[in-house]
């Protein structure tokens, strides 16, 4: 037992060190880690003033599992706490999502609050947006992490992400609150293999953002 905390503690510290001096071997680490997840939990407030946030009572339950596999309805407008693979933040939300099978139609806005520099533009990422965007198959890019309100195409999350599972929920109470509360748990198990894959120094999706050595974007 003590020599498992020992091993955990000096695994920690040079995590911690590697991070800290802004080691780009640790941070693409950390970004393959984080693709991983998908975890959104969020309100609708009612709209009260000149309240800027958006208001769609939030409704429906959705499934999909992976790209070729969507069931169900939802749609909402609201504020939430997103983990969104390696992105992360708060955001305004606006989704509608309809599936049935393989056919599925899905159009998503987000307003970025407070967000790390994948859920923005205009900051030093902007190139590995740009690099991941020229990866396309037809419309779809090798991962989008942002989006405008365009009717999204197929692998609306990307066509690296096309694995991912998810399950998204709806509520909204119309009476005494009027309060809504949505909630999304999800995660891509495909990406456990590019986690694997970075662990050794390697990238073959071409999804790193930064250089080994020095932290610095790749593009």
């Amino acid at each position: 037992m003590a020599r498992t905390v020992r091993s955990l503690t000096v695994f920690l510290s040079v995590a911690g060190i590697l991070l800290a001096t802004g080691c780009g071997y640790a941070r693409n680490v950390r970004d393959d880690v984080m693709d991983l997840v998908d975890v959104s939990v969020g309100l609708n407030l009612p709209r009260i003033g000149s309240n800027p946030t958006p208001f769609r009572p939030p409704i429906g339950l959705y499934v999909e599992a992976t790209d070729f596999l969507h069931l169900g309805m939802i749609s909402r407008a609201g504020a939430d706490i997103q983990w969104d693979r390696r992105g992360l933040g708060t955001l305004g939300d606006v989704r509608t999502k309809v599936g049935l099978g393989p056919w599925h139609s899905v159009r998503i806005e987000q307003i970025p609050w407070t967000t790390n520099a994948y859920k923005r533009t205009g900051n030093k990422l902007d190139g590995w947006r740009e690099h991941l965007g020229s990866a396309s198959v037809g419309r779809s890019p090798a991962k989008e992490l942002i989006f405008t309100g365009e009717k999204s195409p197929y692998f609306h999350k990307g066509w690296q992400d096309f694995a991912h599972v998810s399950m998204e929920a709806g509520l909204y109470e119309p009476l005494l609150l009027r309060l809504g509360v949505y909630v999304r748990l999800g995660m891509d198990p495909a990406q456990a293999t590019d986690l694997l894959f970075s662990m050794l120094l390697l990238d073959p999706m071409g999804d790193d953002a930064f250089r080994f050595w020095n932290g610095r974007p790749k593009y």
